[in-house]
């Protein structure tokens, strides 16, 4: 989430109607927060770690599970 506002402001806003260019600022601030989770309310992960994480779970889960079978 944290590429995501300097991808937005690095487009051709410029030339957009101003509508949009609007739209794109709500889009810019939201981005500029990134996002987080609680880990049972003990630690925050970010979506980067809780992806890497899941990542890894699975690929022990499946190493486990050839040998099991």
């Amino acid at each position: 989430s944290e590429g995501i506002a300097m991808a937005a402001y690095e487009s051709s806003w410029i030339l957009w109607p101003v509508d949009m260019q609007k739209d794109l600022l709500i889009v810019i601030t939201a981005a500029q927060k990134p996002m987080k989770l609680s880990a049972g309310g003990m630690a925050v992960l970010s979506v980067q770690t809780y992806s890497q994480t899941l990542y890894n779970g699975y690929s022990i889960f499946a190493v486990l599970n050839d040998i099991v079978n």
